[in-house]
């Protein structure tokens, strides 16, 4: 492992973990407990991730080293099964061999030595094996967008927990407005399941038609993926897991075949952009049927809250302290002294502007390459430049296009609310819509992540800051029913 090496304090935790044979909790709680080949032992043999668990494994580990050092030193293992084995004292062993206490002491730490040398080679073979698992299993996960994440801690250990937990979730959705991170955190998801032994492989399929580039907006990827649909689905699983053959079945045998490998192991399937997808709605009962023991993450700008067996995570943007740090980080990374310097109040301005949205504030820190941030935040919130605008027709465009004339007029009421949004009282009387188109404005902003809902009896209503700044420039103006921006 990274934290140890063959050293004196290896040998040492040797010792002390010998000492512990007898007395399975303090064994289960050694730092030895935590080594690869433990682990994996603990999971061949099905043992719980407890204490006792890890101490039977640790004392299965150290069975298997002693009898593989009989081969190298027999009376090397000899001398170590009679005195922690069994729990021969120094001085019976002395009577009986007919030696020295300080040499049979000397004797004990060559034998020591010698054990702890097998248990680390044991130990590479399990780190080199490991690797190559992880490595085979990440095969399919594409490259890291981003070199750390800010703010995800707890909803990445929410997704942990909801990835390892019995009976489901199955299906489960990373939802919010376009450029807070969603991919990200997926990606992030993905690679620790590759990394981990909860499931026998991953998958990565997206829909994703296009991209955000800072230097010159919207981007049309070069190679966008096909228009999805639940056969083109099934084939790309199909593939990436090494079903080669499965695409060229007809339809109903391919699905009966990859329903069949789903349901015998576990696999993580990411379906990632798929509010891209024609008809995302039509797609998850099949997602459904493949599901259990296989797990689907998927992360869609357009919430799944209304299907059933959805676990909904939403992104709402990074709070002050990780906005600050983020940005600060962003600075370093691209090398621009202004932002990577800068007092805290002046990077609170940039939070004040983008709301801790990521993609927002990289566009910020970009332009402060060449203006000063006063300038650059101005260009952001008056919409007045290129990429300004990009970004508001990368993240809003194809919800706009989609929002009918009630959720349209209640969006554009939402900045004369208070910054802390309003209840349904207040959305009655800015919007002046009737309750029922009211309540299916409401609905459909909140799908399209447009809308955040605070509290459980009482609903309070917000939006999110980068909204905001977009709903007060000047480009709704320009993006008129039927017309492109």
């Amino acid at each position: 492992m990274a934290s140890w090496s063959l050293d004196e304090q290896f040998v040492k935790a040797v010792h002390t973990a010998l000492k512990l044979l007898h007395r399975e909790r303090e064994l289960g709680r050694h730092p030895l407990a935590a080594l690869v080949a433990v682990d994996e032992r603990r999971r061949q043999d099905g043992w719980p991730d407890t204490p006792l668990g890890r101490a039977a494994a640790l004392r299965g580990v150290l069975d298997d080293v002693r009898q593989a050092l009989v081969i190298q030193d027999a009376d090397a293992a000899a001398l170590l099964e009679c005195r922690f084995w069994q729990g021969q004292s120094v001085a019976r062993l002395t009577t009986e061999q007919f030696a020295s206490e300080s040499t049979l002491y000397a004797r004990q730490k060559e034998a020591m030595h010698a054990l702890a040398r097998v248990l680390w080679e044991l130990e590479q073979e399990a780190e080199d094996a490991a690797e190559a698992r992880r490595r085979h299993l990440a095969r399919n996960i594409p490259p890291p967008t981003y070199t750390r994440l800010f703010g995800f801690e707890d909803i990445f250990a929410k997704l942990r927990s909801a990835l390892t937990r019995r009976g489901g979730p199955w299906l489960i959705s990373i939802e919010g407005l376009g450029g807070l991170g969603k991919t990200a955190l997926a990606h992030r998801v993905a690679t620790w399941a590759a990394g981990g032994d909860q499931f026998a492989d991953v998958a990565w399929e997206t829909a994703q038609q296009q991209t955000f580039a800072l230097w010159k907006g919207i981007v049309e990827l070069p190679e966008p993926a096909p228009a999805m649909s639940f056969e083109t689905l099934l084939d790309s699983i199909a593939i990436q897991l090494g079903y080669t053959e499965l695409p060229r079945m007809a339809f109903a045998q391919k699905e009966a075949h990859l329903r069949k490998h789903l349901k015998e192991e576990p696999h993580l399937i990411v379906v990632d952009n798929l509010e891209t997808v024609a008809d995302h709605d039509a797609l998850l009962p099949h997602l459904w049927e493949l599901a259990n023991p296989t797990r689907f993450l998927l992360t869609s700008r357009y919430s799944l809250s209304d299907h059933p067996h959805v676990l909904c995570v939403t992104l709402n943007g990074l709070d002050e302290d990780d906005s600050l740090a983020f940005t600060r980080h962003e600075g370093e990374e691209r090398g621009v002294p202004a932002i990577a310097e800068a007092e805290r109040s002046t990077l609170r301005q940039v939070y004040a502007v983008t709301g801790g949205h990521p993609l927002a504030i990289k566009l910020v820190v970009g332009q402060v390459h060449s203006l000063p941030l006063d300038r650059a935040l101005s260009r952001l919130r008056e919409a007045n430049s290129q990429c300004a605008s990009e970004l508001y027709r990368f993240i809003y465009w194809r919800s706009w296009e989609l929002l009918d004339e009630a959720a349209r007029r209640l969006l554009l009421a939402m900045p004369t609310l208070a910054a802390s949004g309003g209840y349904w009282e207040n959305l009655l009387a800015v919007s002046n819509l009737s309750e029922r188109d009211l309540e299916r404005a409401v609905q459909d902003l909140v799908r399209m992540s447009l809308l955040n809902v605070v509290g459980r009896e009482e609903k309070r209503y917000t939006i999110h800051q980068v909204t905001y700044t977009f709903i007060m420039s000047d480009l709704l103006g320009e993006w008129t029913v039927g017309s492109g921006p």
